[in-house]
Parts: structure tokens; sequence; C-alpha cells
């Protein structure tokens, strides 16, 4: 009867490894994808001119990066969100 229970064990300890893995990397997936329909955004409001916009959208894609966890990404998306925030920021005075 011992002999089920190791081979079980290691059974239910390896299922539940790849499940952790499986849900961790579907919210890699989603999380990237979501940084990406933002991105697109973001650069459509640039294009437009519409900064604040722009900013919300590339603040919401470093959040994004930040929790897929995308090392090489994440300083170059913060300095482009700073660049883009003070673009935003210095048009909302210009407009007052």
């Amino acid at each position: 009867m011992k002999t089920n229970v190791v081979p079980f064990a290691t059974l239910f300890a390896v299922v539940a490894i790849a499940g952790f893995i499986y849900s961790a990397n579907a919210d890699k997936k989603y999380e990237l994808e979501r940084a990406i329909r933002l991105q697109t955004l973001s650069n459509i409001a640039l294009n437009n001119g519409n900064y604040e916009l722009a900013c919300r959208a590339q603040q919401e894609v470093t959040e994004s990066v930040n929790r897929a966890g995308v090392i090489d990404v994440i300083e170059q998306v913060d300095i482009i969100e700073s660049e883009i925030c003070s673009n935003a920021w210095v048009s909302s005075i210009a407009l007052n």
C-alpha cells in the first residue's frame, strides 16, 4: 500500500507544478497582449495629439510589462512613459 502513496504524491506534485507553470504563462501572455493593445492606443493618441490619453495608456503598458516580468523591456517602457507623461503635463499647462 505504501508503494502506491509515493508515486501518487509525486504525480500530484508534478500536476500541481505543471498547473502553476501553465497559469503563470497564461497570466504573462495576457499581460503582454494587454501591453501591445495599450501601446497601440498610446501611439494612436500621440498621433492625434492627445497626450493625456497617451500618458494613461503608457502607464498601463508599464504596469502590464512589470506584471509580465519582462526584465529587459521594463527600463525602456519606464523611459517612454516618462517622456510621454512629461509632454502631457507640458501640454496641459500650455492649454491653461
